[in-house]
């Protein structure tokens, strides 16, 4: 401990013969296993290296600093040897209380500074004057920033994230990425600016994607689903060959042209879609600009196989159901106890009820993520609002004349009652309105254009089956 000590003051102090003294024993401490380590020496080489980090590194960008405008800008090295940032990164891996309850102050400041100094400097005071600017110095870096970054209070986060993406808002597009622009003649919304008024983000609509862009808001704004999504561990995606890998980038701010369906973006890696889940997410939570691109996650949604390619028009239920299922298949974390759509999953109940001798029968519908309602009845009154379709839902039908049905106690066909009730409740109500009704007379479906309304407030309890029960009184027929 003492050495180890001693060691950090004097490379905090710029000693040279201490860089290559402490790298030997890092590459030492590298190989030592977390609970293998004594927990107090673990927090305290915390410490003394988040202090020796950060003082090195306000001392080299505060140099930086003194560098005239018109001077040329050099390139340095990290005055940190890469693998002291490994070592720290390694000491709060799989603990993110330790940064906060060890580091406090110093974890936050220490992450700024890789932020703005090390890796991301600001364009108008650091441009081109990072101090990693070695790859072994800056995936180091990088590395302790996401230690760090996990366990940091969420309006540090939220910080981070825009100096993060203000930083690739504007950073100069490399020549040789391969993608044609489409821009409009005269843009609605600039891709710079800011959010408006309202602090929400819009996302650009590729022309027949709206089925996309409104399913990825409404999840968006379930703010339970949003941070399960967001808070996972996604892995990292397999390193691909630099010229396919800039072919596929899609920059912020830039719309990818498809022409044609042979050219439709196909996506074969399923976790992709988490992955682009959670950065559309991020955006619209964290970013300042008003404006997302969804191009990449319209890209990873080619794996769904919706009906019709996924940049021409498709049924946002449709893609609502395969997005949900995929997400709670491919989510890290996740099992059938926790699965994210359990927060929209509604359970209802069908019930026979025999006139003659009252026997129950109940059949349990399967879990749904949404519930279908219908809009029109079979004699063609159309309901005009949600409270009227769910009460046709949960109105009684009665079986009787030449439908009566087999009773399973009285062995005869008996008039019976159906209904349906709602078992659980959601915690988010999602409802799919059935704007589709089949007409018997033509034998084909026909679209429903009619206005449907629904309250601000809205009490599903009068359509369980202890409410529809208490409104029937002591009748043993519904």
């Amino acid at each position: 401990r003492v050495v180890v000590s001693s060691l950090v003051t004097m490379l905090g102090r710029g000693t040279r013969n201490a860089k290559a003294a402490l790298c030997l024993l890092v590459s030492d401490l590298l190989n030592t296993e977390n609970h293998l380590m004594a927990p107090t020496f673990r927090q305290q080489l915390i410490e003394l290296l988040a202090r020796m980090i950060l003082e090195v590194g306000n001392a080299a960008v505060l140099a930086d600093a003194t560098i005239g405008e018109g001077d040329s800008p050099v390139e340095r090295k990290s005055s940190v040897p890469p693998p002291i940032f490994d070592l720290l990164a390694r000491l709060l891996e799989g603990d993110a209380s330790l940064v906060t309850g060890v580091l406090g102050e110093t974890g936050t400041k220490l992450a700024v500074l890789l932020v703005d100094g090390w890796l991301m400097p600001a364009p108008q005071r650091f441009l081109h004057r990072q101090l990693c600017t070695e790859e072994a110095a800056r995936e180091a870096a990088v590395s302790l920033f996401m230690a760090l970054f996990r366990g940091l209070p969420w309006p540090v986060k939220i910080k981070l994230m825009r100096s993060v993406t203000s930083f690739l808002h504007l950073t100069p597009v490399p020549d040789e990425w391969d993608f044609e622009l489409q821009r409009p003649d005269v843009p609605m919304t600039a891709f710079n600016q800011e959010r408006n008024a309202t602090n929400l983000v819009g996302v650009v609509n590729r022309g027949a994607t709206c089925y996309l862009n409104s399913t990825i808001q409404l999840l968006f704004h379930s703010e339970d689903y949003r941070q399960l999504v967001l808070n996972a561990m996604t892995p990292v995606p397999p390193a691909k060959k630099q010229d396919e890998a800039d072919g596929e980038r899609t920059p912020v701010g830039r719309v990818v042209s498809w022409t044609s369906s042979a050219e439709e973006p196909k996506n074969t890696d399923r976790s992709e879609v988490v992955r682009q889940l959670q950065r559309t997410f991020r955006f619209l939570q964290d970013c300042r600009l008003g404006l997302f691109n969804t191009d990449d996650l319209v890209k990873a949604c080619s794996v769904l196989s919706l009906e019709y390619p996924v940049t021409s028009q498709n049924d946002a239920a449709e893609f609502f159901d395969k997005l949900v299922d995929l997400i709670d298949e491919e989510l890290p974390g996740v099992s059938n106890d926790n699965r994210p759509s359990m927060l929209f999953q509604v359970i209802s109940c069908r019930e026979k009820r025999c006139h003659k001798c009252g026997l129950v029968t109940q059949t349990m519908a399967a879990p749904v993520a949404k519930l279908q309602v219908i809009l029109k009845s079979p004699d063609g009154e159309e309901y005009n609002s949600l409270e009227q379709g769910l009460q046709n839902m949960t109105a009684p039908e009665v079986m009787n004349g030449d439908n009566k049905v087999d009773c399973d106690r009285c062995g005869t066909r008996e008039d019976h009652t159906y209904r349906n009730y709602l078992v659980k409740l959601p915690k988010v109500f999602i409802v799919h309105l059935s704007r589709f009704w089949f007409d018997l007379q033509s034998m084909e479906n026909v679209k429903l254009n009619h206005r449907v309304s629904f309250p601000k407030h809205l009490d599903l309890a009068m359509f369980t089956d202890e409410a529809l029960n208490s409104d029937q009184g002591d009748s043993s027929v519904p």
